[in-house]
C-alpha cells in the first residue's frame, strides 16, 4: 500500500529476525554536487514482529511525532535512570525482579507492548511477580516524565501468582548448640545475633558499630525498613560477648553468601532466625505488643500506637524470657 507523502514507510528486512518489520521516516535530503540528484535521509523508528504492529507504530508517530534523538532509548536505559529513585528498603527486591525483564531490556521503550511485559511476569513462578510489575510501572513513569513515550502500557499489567507457602520451622536446640560451638565462624555469629535480637539480616548488615551500646546492653536500630523499624533491642546475656566482638570488629557479608551457608548446613532461610525469635517469645508468654516493638512492626491498634508507652526495662524483661534450652559451659 502506497503511503502519503512525508508519512514514512514500513519495510521488511532480510534474514531471520524476531522483529523483521522496520518503521522509517524521512528526516531530510542530501544533494549530489556533481549529478545534482537528491537522496533521502531516513531514520528508523523501531522494529516489530508483525507488519500490523509496525503500521500502528507509524500511525502513532504521524498522529503525535516525537523527537528522533530519543527513538533508540531502550528499556534498560530507562530502568537505569528509574532505579536511581528506588527506595533503599526495596532496591534489592526490584533488582531481583528486574532479572525477569531481560528479554525486553534492549528493546526501544516506545516499541514495547503490554503483552511483552506480561509475558515476562508470567514466566516468573514466585511472589516476585509483584516486584516485576512495579519495576515496569516505575520505568514507564520515568519515560513519561522524560517524554520518551506518550502512553503507559504498564498500566495494564497484572500479577496472578498465589502467595508462595513457606514452611518455617524454628531452629532446634541442637542447631543452636552447634552455632555456639562454631561461634568463631562469622556465619554462626550472625545467626546467633539474629536469633537473640529478632533483627532482619539487612538491619545487621547496616548496623553501625557505634549503635551497639554494650555498657547499656542495647542495640540501636537507626536504619530500618520503615519508621517503625527504628527501635532499641536489649542485648541478651547469651550473646553479649558476641555483641562486644561485633562492635570492635564488625563483619561485612552478603545476604546471598550467608543464605548459601545456613541453607547448606541447617536447611534454613535467613528469616527463620527471626521466626524462631518470635515463636519462642510467644511460647514464653510475652505480650504481643512487646514482640511487635522488638521486631519493628507497627502496633495493630490506634490505642496501642498512641497511648501505650513501653520502657526499655519492659523490653529487656521480655528478651530475657528467651530461652532456647542451650547453656554455655
Amino acid at each position: 500500500m502506497k503511503m502519503p507523502n512525508s508519512y514514512g514507510s514500513v519495510v521488511k528486512l532480510s534474514g531471520s529476525r524476531r522483529h523483521p518489520w522496520a518503521v522509517r521516516v524521512t528526516t531530510g535530503f542530501t544533494v549530489d554536487p556533481v549529478l545534482g540528484t537528491a537522496r533521502q535521509l531516513r531514520q528508523y523508528l523501531g522494529y516489530y514482529a508483525t507488519r500490523a504492529e509496525a503500521m500502528q507504530a507509524l500511525a502513532d508517530y504521524n498522529k503525535d511525532p516525537y523527537a528522533l534523538d530519543g527513538l533508540r532509548t531502550t528499556f534498560r536505559e530507562c530502568y537505569e535512570e528509574a532505579s536511581k529513585d528506588f527506595s533503599a528498603a526495596r532496591a534489592h527486591n526490584y533488582r531481583s525482579g528486574a532479572r525477569y525483564l531481560e528479554p525486553i531490556m534492549d528493546l526501544p521503550i516506545r516499541s514495547i507492548k503490554a503483552t511483552q511485559m506480561q509475558a515476562c511476569i508470567d514466566a516468573c513462578r514466585t511472589t516476585q511477580q509483584r516486584e516485576i510489575k512495579t519495576v515496569c510501572r516505575k520505568v514507564y513513569a520515568y519515560a513519561m516524565r522524560a517524554e520518551l513515550v506518550d502512553r503507559d502500557p504498564s498500566l495494564y499489567l497484572h500479577s496472578n501468582t498465589v502467595e508462595a507457602e513457606i514452611v518455617r520451622d524454628v531452629y532446634t536446640p541442637e542447631q543452636i548448640r552447634d552455632l555456639f560451638d562454631h561461634r568463631s565462624e562469622w556465619w554462626a555469629r550472625v545467626t546467633l545475633i539474629l536469633l537473640y535480637t529478632g533483627m532482619r539480616t539487612k538491619e545487621l548488615r547496616d548496623l553501625d558499630p557505634a549503635d551497639i551500646d554494650t555498657d547499656a546492653g542495647l542495640i540501636h536500630i537507626r536504619k530500618g525498613k520503615n519508621k517503625n523499624s527504628i527501635r532499641q533491642i536489649p542485648i541478651h546475656e547469651m550473646i553479649l560477648p558476641i555483641a562486644k566482638e561485633w562492635k570492635s570488629a564488625p563483619r561485612t557479608f552478603s545476604h546471598e553468601g550467608y543464605i548459601k551457608i545456613i541453607k547448606r548446613r541447617y536447611g534454613r532461610l535467613a528469616h527463620d532466625a527471626r521466626h524462631t525469635f518470635t515463636s519462642k517469645l510467644r511460647e514464653a508468654g510475652v505480650d504481643l505488643l512487646l514482640i511487635q516493638l522488638l521486631l519493628g512492626h507497627a502496633p495493630r491498634t490506634i490505642t496501642e500506637r498512641v497511648y501505650t508507652h513501653v520502657s526499655p526495662e519492659e523490653l529487656r524483661e521480655a528478651v530475657n524470657k528467651l530461652d532456647y534450652g542451650v547453656r554455655l559451659l
